[in-house]
């Protein structure tokens, strides 16, 4: 906590943010999907990687889909991903976080609805914009193009075979 005005406690929003994207982080590492209205989805998508010969396996690939609204706003581009359907979808539960990190969930609503205004103001200038989600990666909007790139540690933490971080070097 930041500062104290009388009895109402001040939370900067960086601080906010950590929190969020530890939640986030959780809730993907249990592969649970996590939708942010405003923003996009982090999901999973599936992928069958060749091992050896005639050998596959199943592998889940995290994503990060901008919402529709935001792309069809701004004139983004993004690379498709089909999210799969077995994987729970949740809405982000600004309730269920702000008991856990006991904030005011206006003040969560408000971090995220900063975020996304910061975010429009910089697409609407066309210039270049990365919002870094801690532990987890970076989404980065250039020229109308959007990817996000997942911390390596991340995927390692998510699947330890190594399996997963290298289909991410193979293909993106």
């Amino acid at each position: 906590m930041t500062g104290q005005t009388g009895a109402l406690v001040i939370i900067r929003d960086e601080e906010i943010w950590q929190h969020l994207c530890s939640y986030l982080r959780r809730k993907l590492l249990i592969k649970k999907c996590v939708k942010f209205s405003n923003l996009g989805t982090f999901g999973f998508t599936h992928r069958e990687l060749l091992l050896t010969d005639r050998v596959y396996i199943n592998v889940h690939r995290p994503v990060f889909l901008l919402s529709e609204k935001l792309c069809q706003s701004y004139g983004i581009v993004q690379r498709k991903h089909v999210i799969e359907g077995s994987i729970p979808l949740l809405q982000l539960n600004y309730s269920e976080l702000s008991a856990q990190v006991l904030i005011p969930r206006e003040q969560i609503e408000g971090c995220i609805e900063n975020v996304c205004v910061t975010l429009g103001q910089y697409l609407y200038l066309e210039k270049f914009a990365e919002i870094i989600f801690n532990d987890i990666g970076k989404l980065r909007i250039h020229k109308g193009k959007s990817k996000f790139c997942f911390f390596s540690s991340f995927l390692n933490e998510l699947d330890n075979t190594g399996r997963l971080a290298q289909s991410f070097q193979n293909v993106s």
